[in-house]
């Protein structure tokens, strides 16, 4: 059984690690050569159990979710498939998301193609850039990348491609991208359904408040404007340059951490083996 990088993070929900000042913390802590005030006791009973909990390789039932799909993908065929607008747009323009990160950073690059394995983990990055991985998410709309930050789930996907890649740094960079055709005219269609009309009963202008979340270039926003919306008052949309429209998260590989999510892999494997039908 092996963990793929996309789906390492849900696989260590519930686990919990020291940082390196709170290791030193701890020595210190036990090392005073006074008793502890009341404040340092709850301190040091606080990170103690933190320790307890990062060597405790016990899978929660979120873990144990996620070696059931594997099960039932390599025993019985079957894979679980998770479909939305959101992912849609993801996979569809992903490389568009490449270009632009790359116009913007100034380098060259080119999506990766090979997906590679170790004993613990299967990955696909995206870019492979001197001593670093990639990742790359293509936002959903304005809002989404506004609120676009480096998730627990974005951290131990990287750490997998660091380890499967041998490099030693990752980023997870949010690209905002026009939304393509078709997926505008479903948020358009989805309107009509709330407002139990036919689609070209729709308002121009409400169309045009929907378009306006979802497109950031002037060249866009004038071909969605003749096509769905040209009789629309407009004069309030902004395009946005292409630097403002990619976010970069950068951290650096924990051996550590990877380690830890062999242990916990491991305790995976052995749940494995007692699932049934």
């Amino acid at each position: 059984m092996k963990i793929r990088a996309s789906k390492l993070g849900t696989f260590m929900t519930g686990y919990s690690c020291l940082t390196e000042s709170q290791s030193v913390e701890i020595k210190e802590l036990r090392n005073k050569p006074k008793a502890l005030t009341d404040n340092q006791a709850i301190r040091l009973g606080y990170l103690l159990e933190k320790q307890k909990s990062e060597n405790d390789q016990k899978l929660g039932k979120t873990s144990e979710s996620v070696v059931r799909e594997i099960w039932v993908e390599n025993e019985l065929g079957r894979r679980k498939e998770i479909q939305s607008k959101y992912l849609d747009k993801g996979i569809e323009i992903e490389e568009q998301g490449i270009d632009l990160y790359c116009d913007v950073e100034g380098v060259l690059g080119f999506k990766n193609k090979d997906r590679k394995e170790n004993d613990y983990f299967t990955g696909e990055c995206d870019l492979l850039i001197s001593k670093r991985v990639d990742d790359i998410k293509v936002s959903w709309d304005l809002f989404t990348f506004l609120e676009a930050e480096l998730t627990t789930s974005n951290y131990w996907q990287g750490q997998a491609y660091m380890d499967l890649w041998g490099k030693d740094k990752a980023r997870t960079v949010y690209c905002l991208l026009d939304t393509p055709d078709h997926l505008l005219l479903d948020e358009f269609r989805r309107l009509s359904w709330k407002l139990c009309c036919q689609e070209e009963d729709i308002p121009d202008q409400l169309k045009y408040e929907i378009a306006k979340n979802h497109i950031f270039t002037d060249e866009a926003f004038d071909v969605a404007r003749s096509a769905y919306f040209p009789n629309a008052v407009v004069n309030d949309f902004v395009a946005i340059p292409a630097e403002k429209r990619v976010k970069i998260f950068e951290f650096e590989r924990n051996q550590k951490d990877i380690e830890l999510a062999y242990k916990r892999i491991e305790s995976g494997r052995n749940y494995y083996k007692t699932i049934k039908l």
